[in-house]
C-alpha cells in the first residue's frame, strides 16, 4: 500500500474510533484542520476520512457548511433500539443451522460489573455473534453498523441495572435451542432500554474533552 494509502487509513481508523468510542459530545464541530495536527499530516487524508464516516452515519454535514457529529434525540435512540432488535430477531429467525448456541462463557464469566467499557464490548460481541447465526450476511452487517451508532450510549448506561446479569440471562437461553425463547430474552434486552430511552440521551449527550475539536 502506498504511503498515502496508509496516511489516510491511519487516520480513518484513528477519527472513527474515537468517534465510535465516545470521545465526543454529540453536536461536536470537526475542525478538519486541528485534526489534522493531532495526526501529524495534511488536511487532505483527513478530508477523506471525514467523508468515508458521513457514508458510514458517524458524521453528518453542518447546514453552515463544515462537519459535525450528530446530536442524539430520543426518536433517534428509539429507532436505533427497535431497529437493533428487529436486525437481530430476524437474523435468528434466518439462522444457517437448527442451533442457536454461542460461547459466551469466556467473555462474561470474567466481566466486571464496573467496567462499561467491558460491559459495551461484550454487549457489541454478543449481538454480533448472535447476527452472525444468520444465512445473510447483511444482517451482521447491519448489526455491526447500528452497534457502532449505540456504543456511546452502551458506556452510559449506569440507569440500567444488572447489565452483566442481563447479558448472561441472553447467553444462557440460547443453550435452550428455543428460538421463541432467544428472541423474547433479545427483545426483553432492547425492551428495558425503551423504558429508559429520556435518561440514555441525557447521558449519551453529555459533554467532554476531545482534542480534535473546536
Amino acid at each position: 500500500m502506498a504511503p498515502e494509502a496508509l496516511t489516510s487509513e491511519r487516520v480513518y481508523m484513528g477519527l472513527r474510533r474515537a468517534i465510535v468510542g465516545g470521545y465526543y459530545a454529540p453536536g461536536t464541530t470537526l475542525v478538519a484542520q486541528a485534526i489534522a495536527e493531532e495526526f501529524g499530516t495534511s488536511i487532505a487524508p483527513v478530508r477523506d476520512a471525514i467523508h468515508r464516516l458521513v457514508g458510514e452515519g458517524l458524521i453528518e454535514t453542518h447546514h453552515g457548511g463544515g462537519f459535525q457529529l450528530p446530536v442524539l434525540t430520543e426518536n433517534d435512540l428509539r429507532d436505533l433500539y427497535v431497529w437493533h432488535g428487529q436486525i437481530v430477531r430476524l437474523a435468528i429467525k434466518h439462522r444457517s443451522s437448527p442451533s442457536i448456541s454461542i460461547d459466551m462463557s469466556t467473555t462474561l464469566d470474567t466481566l466486571d460489573p464496573e467496567d462499561t467499557r467491558a460491559i459495551a464490548d461484550a454487549t457489541t460481541e454478543l449481538f454480533s455473534r448472535l447476527a452472525g447465526l444468520s444465512r445473510n450476511e447483511q444482517h451482521a452487517a447491519a448489526v455491526a453498523r447500528v452497534a457502532d451508532r449505540l456504543y456511546a450510549t452502551r458506556l452510559r448506561e449506569s440507569v440500567i441495572k444488572d447489565r452483566v446479569g442481563e447479558l448472561r440471562a441472553v447467553w444462557i437461553v440460547t443453550a435452550s435451542g428455543r428460538e421463541s425463547a432467544v428472541r423474547d430474552a433479545v427483545w426483553a434486552y432492547h425492551r428495558r432500554r425503551l423504558r429508559r430511552v429520556p435518561a440514555l440521551v441525557k447521558a449519551t449527550n453529555s459533554e467532554f474533552y476531545s482534542p480534535y475539536v473546536r
